[in-house]
Parts: structure tokens; sequence; C-alpha cells
């Protein structure tokens, strides 16, 4: 499953949660026949959620180009051994930037 067929996923549950006022579900036997990767039948998008559903395709896309860099950094190291040295020296950097951005928001925060 990819990561964005997982998000989808998630974000709807299966079409019973709402995201926003965005996904809603109509009860019938068609949900039941659901194919994996696409949305749900009987699932709709609701006009209120128009906004919610754009900011999400944004930083869903957003996210997607990120992890293409990423992957493409990995793509380029030349044995398994680099590839996981430079998996792990991108996570050090993001929790590091997560860091740095907590701590503005809660020195800000007070």
């Amino acid at each position: 499953m990819s990561y964005t067929q997982n998000t989808r996923r998630v974000l709807t549950g299966g079409c019973s949660k709402s995201l926003g006022g965005v996904m809603t579900s109509v009860p019938s036997e068609a949900n039941k026949s659901h194919v994996p990767g696409s949305w749900p039948r009987g699932c709709k998008r609701t006009p209120v959620g128009d906004e919610a559903w754009m900011r999400y395709e944004a930083e869903r896309a957003s996210r997607e180009v990120f992890l293409g860099v990423v992957r493409a950094d990995l793509e380029q190291q030349p044995s398994p051994r680099a590839v996981r040295a430079a998996g792990r020296r991108w996570c050090t950097a993001i929790v590091a930037l997560a860091d740095d951005v907590a701590k503005q928001k809660q020195e800000g925060g007070r």
C-alpha cells in the first residue's frame, strides 16, 4: 500500500470518519465491494469541506514532493549501507528541525 493510499485510508477511515466535513458516508451494500487504492463507493465530497479538502491536498502534495527528494537522494547512494546511513542523517535532520520549530512555538506561545 502506498503512502497516499494509506493516508486516505487513515484519514477517511473507510469513509466512516469525517475530515472537517469533507467526506460523508452513504450507507449501502456497495461500500462492501471497495477496491483497494480507490475511494469507497457511496462517499461524496460535501461543498462545506472544499476549503479543508484543498488544504489537505496541498499538504499531501508538499509531503509527496519532499519524500520524492529524500528518495532521490537515497537512490544516489552507492551501497545499502550508505543508503541506511543517509536515511539516518535525514531522520536526524528532520527531528532537529521539529525540535527547533516546537521550541519557537513554545517560546512564542507564552
